[in-house]
């Protein structure tokens, strides 16, 4: 997941920007583009727009996305890949998160944080693993220098 941020990182910002005021107030759009289409959520959200979307998520390799504009709620995710029911995701935050938001965020099992305003998240569905594997290791690499975090 490191590798992919950060490379579409960028470009993954610009899009949950520009969809997040294309957006209505107080809406939430969560929708996951699939073999079989998707669901329509909304009749706000016209066959141009999720044409649009769907275009930018293929760019960048992601499935779906989250934007809260209702909550609001400071980040947007993206659906990154599906491991049976789970989703592994990113989680971009619109401002620096402070340490100690960070540590909150890693002392979750299902989240890793890769630097200020990004966060690796796995969601097991239903059924199945509840925590992020491999992040021990991730961690420990990270520790070491093995990974930077350079956004």
């Amino acid at each position: 997941m490191a590798e992919h941020y950060e490379m579409e990182g960028d470009w993954m910002r610009n899009i949950a920007k520009y969809d997040r005021l294309m957006l209505p107030d107080s809406t939430r759009l969560v929708i996951e583009f699939g073999e079989d289409g998707y669901i329509p959520q909304a009749d706000y959200l016209d066959e141009r727009f999720l044409r649009i979307l769907k275009n930018h998520l293929d760019d960048v390799g992601c499935i779906g996305i989250e934007i809260d504009n209702y909550q609001a709620v400071d980040y947007t995710k993206f659906g990154f890949r599906r491991d049976g029911m789970g989703m592994y995701s990113f989680r971009l935050y619109d401002t620096p998160l402070t340490h100690e938001q960070q540590d909150s965020l890693n002392a979750n099992e299902c989240l890793v944080v890769y630097n200020d305003s990004t966060v690796f998240e796995f969601g097991g569905g239903v059924i199945g693993v509840q925590y992020f594997v491999g992040k021990q290791e991730y961690l420990e690499k990270k520790k070491q220098g093995e990974y930077e975090t350079n956004r």
